[in-house]
């Protein structure tokens, strides 16, 4: 019976504990910084072939202008634009410029984001299998808190926390018999 080595290390960047134990990571916020308490009352709305926002009176606010729009998290709003996504405020300007592949909701003060699309190995449909996404998080600022990984699943921050299970790769350190 085989039994894998457990390789654990630790780091810190940008007040994030990074702990790695074989193919998981474990985020630890450090400080959780000023979060907004109160959501703003905008909510996504389709206008002809756009999204934008309007107040509770149904009037746009926000002008459609967005391929596709998310809530508001944290006082931002996830929105792609040209097929990238990004982050706008309540007055509706980019925060954090569209330029990931896919991304999370704020949480906590953090979202992951993808910086780069995967290879779909057997398409995209039930059984397609994601290959070589790298992801990262980063802040209300748009500033990234670690370099970019390889990863299987991210996750948002929960109490603090967030997991990650990288992808089993011999570039990250996974011996050839672990495969």
């Amino acid at each position: 019976m085989y039994v894998p080595e457990i390789v654990c290390s630790c780091s810190v960047s940008n007040g994030i504990v990074v702990f790695r134990a074989m193919s998981l990571l474990l985020f630890i916020a450090a400080s959780h910084g000023q979060v907004p308490s109160n959501p703003p009352n905008l909510r996504p709305r389709q206008g002809d072939t756009k999204w934008g926002y309007v107040d509770t009176n149904g009037k746009f606010v926000i002008t459609p202008q967005f391929d596709e729009a998310a809530t508001f998290s944290e006082d931002l709003a996830l929105v792609q634009h040209n097929e990238k996504f990004g982050y706008i405020g309540t007055d509706g300007h980019f925060v954090v410029k569209p330029k990931y592949y896919d991304a999370g909701f704020f949480e906590e003060g953090f979202a992951w984001v993808m910086t780069k699309k995967p290879f779909n190995l057997f398409g995209t449909a039930k059984y397609g299998v994601p290959l070589f996404a790298r992801f990262t998080y980063i802040d209300r600022t748009g500033k990234e808190i670690r370099q970019p990984f390889y990863a299987e699943h991210v996750s948002n921050f929960s109490e603090g926390l967030a997991v990650v299970r990288l992808e089993r790769r011999l570039a990250d350190g996974v011996k050839k018999s672990d495969t």
